[in-house]
């Protein structure tokens, strides 16, 4: 067990997310007004003094010349101008480092922290080497590294996922700015790092991009003038460029639940929509190289579409649906959103720590917070820069050939069951169909086929009464008896499946369907495939929700799922009107509809 105070800190590009875990106890997230997520953004006042957080962004409001939102994206470069000011980019990191860990120090009164600082998979020693400066500009001494992948395998291993003994785990990781693919192997109390891969030039960052260049087509050519101002801002025309871009974001988060968005342009004083197909269509090319990268880092696993392997998704831009939809669409297999997508990387830090220290787990928090308020932040001192260092550039960690298997060897500590794990074989094979699951049978294609076979029994049994003989008459009267039986049970079949036959419509929000006046929508943005199956002389609708949002107690729909993550069945077209659907689902449904 634990006897030190430690702190886990997840630099984002955006936002940066730290725990603290006191000795022998949880961890829980700091706190940076009022929430867990700390802008990673610098401002740089006229004596060179950095403020950071939310301070920092506020105070960009006053000078945006003096303000870089994103200093993670730049670590490539050696120096940064704010403000005609040069500052090495290891003092404009630490500035948020120091921020969190004075925080730290304020909740557990001591200094004397073990630090653990997460970096990505793709990231250089030379990379990794300016988060080592940033720490120094800190006051953190000796800070363990750990990369992202791994530390979010260790938080989703020990916190009760469906990962049985001998079973690999993927991890797609998709931050503000950066992308990385893991495949690591559990066996027993330990893992095996079996692949990785992961790019530094896609993120969130760029989905926001995508939104922002949509809406320069919509109106750069009837405002050319006021459009190039914005992009190539000077002046106060940066802090609207700032207000634009900080829209864009705000309406891609909306696409994710939205079938349409808006965005208020500066300067032009107007408001643009974009739709999800347009977001989709023109995010699907940047997606698709992650796609491409965790088909990699699963061949190189040697993962095949058959093999038991769970997908999970964290990070805060996995929230997007197509990100979901392409990996569904290219591995087979339906990936799993975690609850909350940007804290697993700072939580699984120090699970890693413990894993590698085999310490059991730890007990509820107990420790009492202070009751003084939180004191502000003063604006750090700058600090003379190091020797300037040699970055290489960007650089794509790849794994290594299927015959070399790096291995990671951590122990996992003791863990209860969950109280939520699924029960054996809950995201195996779905169970096979019930009756009960058919929300809207097609009663004259449904019960048809097997209708037609009583019948033909009960026509032999009629003709076979024309035979003179003892037993033509008793198999006469058994096929008569049978047969008749059977057809009036499928007649009364017919007759309650049509009572909760409910008309059908597909559209641009997605599927509803109508009974008794009420309407129910099923969302593009909830499904992951929509297809038609044959199945004999029925057409269903089959629908696999694209993760476990669907089955909240508190969306409308939940009624209607089955369960998480298995295929469940809408409706039965019942062989009418298969064209129209087909050409609905292509317009509408786009990929969502494999053809």
């Amino acid at each position: 067990m634990s006897t030190e105070f430690r702190l886990s800190i997840d630099y984002g590009t955006t936002n940066t997310v730290a725990y603290l875990q006191p000795p022998g106890e949880a961890p829980f997230a700091l706190q940076f007004n009022g929430g867990p997520l700390l802008p990673s953004a610098v401002w740089a006042d006229e004596h060179r003094s950095l403020v950071t957080g939310h301070n920092a962004v506020r105070s960009a409001r006053l000078d945006p010349g003096r303000y870089e939102p994103n200093p993670k994206r730049r670590i490539g470069e050696r120096k940064v101008l704010l403000g005609g000011d040069e500052f090495d980019i290891a003092q404009l990191i630490g500035a948020t480092l120091a921020q969190v860990y004075g925080e730290a120090v304020r909740m557990a009164r001591t200094d004397r922290l073990r630090v653990v600082l997460t970096h990505p998979a793709a990231w250089s020693a030379d990379r990794q080497g300016v988060l080592r400066a940033a720490a120094g500009h800190a006051g953190l001494h000796q800070p363990t590294l750990v990369s992202e992948p791994e530390a979010a395998a260790a938080q989703l291993i020990t916190s009760g996922a469906a990962v049985a003994d001998g079973d690999p785990l993927v991890v797609y990781d998709l931050g503000a700015g950066t992308c990385d693919v893991t495949a690591v192997l559990r066996t027993g109390r330990e893992f095996q790092q079996l692949a990785k891969a992961g790019v530094d030039d896609v993120g969130g960052l760029d989905l926001d991009e995508v939104v922002q260049k949509r809406v320069g087509r919509t109106v750069g050519d009837r405002y050319p003038d006021e459009w190039a101002r914005l992009m190539e801002p000077e002046g106060t025309d940066r802090w609207l460029a700032r207000l634009l871009w900080d829209d864009c974001r705000g309406a891609k988060e909306r696409l994710s639940t939205e079938r349409v968005a808006r965005v208020q342009v500066p300067l032009i004083d107007e408001d643009v929509s974009v739709t999800r197909g347009d977001f989709e269509r023109d995010a699907r090319p940047l997606l698709q190289r992650t796609v491409a990268m965790t088909e990699q880092v699963l061949r190189r696993a040697k993962i095949g579409r058959d093999d038991r392997a769970e997908m999970f998704l964290v990070g805060g831009a996995t929230r997007t649906p197509l990100v979901g939809t392409l990996l569904g669409q290219a591995t087979g297999r339906s990936p799993r959103r975690v609850e909350h997508p940007e804290l697993v990387v700072a939580e699984g830090a120090l699970r890693y720590l413990a894993m590698q220290a085999n310490e059991p787990a730890p007990r509820p928090r107990t420790m009492q917070m202070p009751a003084t308020p939180a004191t502000p932040v003063t604006p750090m001192t700058p600090v003379t820069p190091a020797a300037p260092q040699t970055l290489q550039e960007p650089v794509v960690v790849d794994a290594a050939p299927p015959t070399r298997r790096e291995s990671v060897t951590v122990k996992l500590p003791p863990q209860p069951a969950p109280a939520f794990a699924p029960p054996p074989g809950a995201y195996g094979a779905p169970p096979p169909v019930q009756d009960k699951r058919k929300l809207i049978p097609n009663p004259y294609r449904f019960h048809g086929a097997a209708t037609f076979r009583f019948a033909a029994v009960l026509a032999v049994g009629l003709v076979l009464g024309f035979f003179d003989g003892v037993l033509f008459t008793v198999l006469s009267w058994l096929l008569i008896l049978g047969g008749g039986a059977g057809t009036a049970w499928k007649l009364f079949q017919w007759a309650l499946s049509a009572r909760d036959t409910r008309p059908l419509r597909i559209d641009g929000t997605g599927i509803t369907v109508t009974k008794g006046g009420q309407d129910t929508t099923f969302p593009w943005s909830l499904m992951a495939t929509v297809y038609i199956r044959p199945y004999r002389s029925t057409r269903w609708l089959v629908c696999t929700p694209a993760s476990n949002t669907a089955l909240g107690s508190d969306h409308g729909t939940a009624r209607f799922w089955s369960r998480p993550y298995s295929v469940f069945f809408l409706t039965s077209t019942g062989g009418f009107g298969d064209d129209l659907v087909k050409e609905a689902l292509e317009q509408y449904a786009g990929e969502r509809y494999p053809h």
